[in-house]
């Protein structure tokens, strides 16, 4: 008398198992879902994310794949990186604006007491009517070398450095430096 049972309706448990499973999908891609880190535009072209610093002092837009992170303690109010040793960053370098004429003694003369630091260019530049003095250095760091392109300026009472900063991904870094000095905007 064993009897089996034959019916073509969903076992109940299984038909609430898959309504919530689809419940579930549609929370995550309508609510929680974080489309921030994508890397292109509704055009296809590579998005971008602005950093302003404290104080509204200048802005500049960046690639929108970089990790972003902050160091308050070591003055860094930004750091967005590909890699270890592969970033901007903006740092705080002074509480007090500083002359772009010492900025041209004093930024080369500390880089130059930097054991195994090469400089490789310096000079100066200007965007959006902000005096920036410029060093590349070069250095080794884990056997592997180390570029560096330094942007010193002041800003709405601070002195600030712009660092490009590149060991394995160079051409990414320096398009988003680029990227970062062609679309500078002081406040």
């Amino acid at each position: 008398m064993n009897q089996r049972r034959q019916s073509s309706a969903i076992n109940p448990i299984v038909l609430l198992t898959i309504v919530g499973l689809v419940l579930a999908a549609a929370v995550y891609w309508f609510v929680i879902r974080d489309d921030s880190k994508d890397t292109k535009g509704k055009d296809g072209a590579v998005a971008t994310k602005t950093f302003t610093a404290p104080g509204n002092s200048f802005s500049f837009k960046y690639p929108a794949g970089f990790a972003e992170k902050t160091d308050e303690s070591k003055g860094y109010v930004f750091i967005g990186s590909l890699g270890a040793y592969d970033l901007l960053n903006v740092k705080r370098t002074a509480n007090k604006p500083t002359g772009i004429a010492r900025l041209k003694v004093s930024v080369p003369k500390s880089w130059s007491k930097i054991a195994g630091t090469t400089i490789l260019s310096q000079g100066t530049d200007r965007r959006d009517g902000i005096d920036m003095v410029t060093i590349r250095v070069q250095s080794t760091l884990n056997g592997l070398p180390l570029t560096s392109d330094l942007y010193y300026f002041s800003a709405n009472g601070v002195t600030w450095t712009l660092e490009c900063e590149s060991q394995n991904q160079t051409a990414a870094i320096n398009a988003a430096c680029q990227q970062a000095l062609a679309t500078f905007k002081a406040s």
